[in-house]
């Protein structure tokens, strides 16, 4: 259930890395080798509100993907924008209504946003949401 699924799921020779929290973290001060994208298991909340009196519970996981992408054709960000719209439609094609582990409902887009553009470079990070039943909390893992 954790983040490696999707990190396997987005494998294609497009991008120059696809990794996961770990891989994210080592670039935080190098330059990027973009194109890449990076999966991040945001976290588990609740989905269920009423009292939890079943054994089960609904639990809605995010998943947040980062991009990179530069192009240092223009200062403005324009020339890096039109690429990030390639690879966010490759991460769509292949996230969006794909279930990423038994008993976990289909991927829904969340929400999407800019982290942040310097030099040529555009960082953005889109975020996929799924829920399950569970009754064992070390079974979200």
């Amino acid at each position: 259930m954790s983040a490696a699924a999707l990190v396997a799921r987005l494998a294609d020779p497009s991008f120059r890395q696809v990794g996961g929290a770990a891989e994210f973290g080592a670039l935080a001060d190098s330059a990027p080798p973009a194109p890449c994208a990076f999966v991040l298991h945001l976290g588990d909340d609740s989905a269920t509100k009423e009292p939890f009196t079943s054994g089960t519970q609904l639990v809605a996981r995010m998943y947040g993907v980062i991009l990179c992408v530069r192009n240092v054709r223009d200062a403005a960000g324009a020339a890096a924008a039109a690429d990030l719209v390639a690879f966010r439609k490759l991460l769509f094609d292949r996230l969006v209504g794909w279930e990423p582990f038994d008993g976990a409902e289909p991927l829904h887009f969340a929400r999407g946003r800019l982290l942040k553009f310097e030099a040529g470079v555009q960082w953005w990070q889109d975020d996929f949401l799924t829920s399950f039943y569970s009754s064992r909390p070390e079974a979200w893992t």
